[in-house]
């Protein structure tokens, strides 16, 4: 995959501004990445703008999401009393 990738996002406890690790580099937003620009960042996605327009890194970007079913003990049983032994 070419391109810059996104690695980690450090958001701080208290005031601060979050950071982020793209290619091994600690950037905040305003830093330049190659020709882009780093103008949004959340804790799942940097926006960079660049000449190209903008693009979005997601720490997780092969990921898709899906629902989960219950565990089976929270499951609501459907068996009746007298059903069981």
């Amino acid at each position: 995959m070419g391109g810059p990738r996104l690695q980690t996002v450090l958001q701080p406890r208290q005031g601060g501004r979050p950071r982020a690790v793209i290619d091994g580099r600690l950037v905040s937003v305003g830093d330049r990445i190659g020709a882009a620009r780093l103008v949004r960042l959340d804790e799942r996605e940097a926006v960079l703008s660049g000449p190209g327009g903008e693009s979005h890194l997601r720490l997780t970007p092969d990921v898709v999401k899906q629902p989960v079913a219950a565990p089976a003990h929270e499951r609501k049983s459907t068996h009746h009393k007298e059903d069981q032994p």
